[in-house]
């Protein structure tokens, strides 16, 4: 992930809009993510599409919350590479699901 990263999560939930800085993806977004859910977070790469630097993933999500809440949600990630890093990626997912099994990042 390079520095200047910019993650963009789709939708209008507590987690949906755009963390720009690898420091803001890992303290807004990461950790808090992590610390709801149950042991370390898994995610199934099913597909991939690629052109130029941009790389397509098709996903699935095999989790659940601390509260016992099963989380397997469905994810497309649009990511752009750069010199062998992640520099941006805009998540596509379940909103409903995510606004059901999570509470809002701190």
């Amino acid at each position: 992930m390079a520095d200047d990263v910019r993650w963009t999560i789709t939708g209008n939930t507590a987690w949906s809009g755009t963390y720009d800085g690898k420091a803001a993806v890992l303290s807004e977004l990461l950790t808090p993510l992590s610390e709801q859910l149950r042991g370390r977070s898994i995610i199934l790469a099913q597909r991939f599409i690629a052109e130029d630097d941009l790389v397509v993933v098709e996903a699935q999500g095999r989790n659940s919350t601390k509260d016992g809440m099963r989380y397997h949600n469905a994810y497309c990630f649009v990511c752009r590479l750069r010199d062998g890093q992640l520099v941006e990626l805009t998540e596509y997912a379940d909103t409903q699901l995510v606004a059901t099994a999570l509470r809002a990042p701190r």
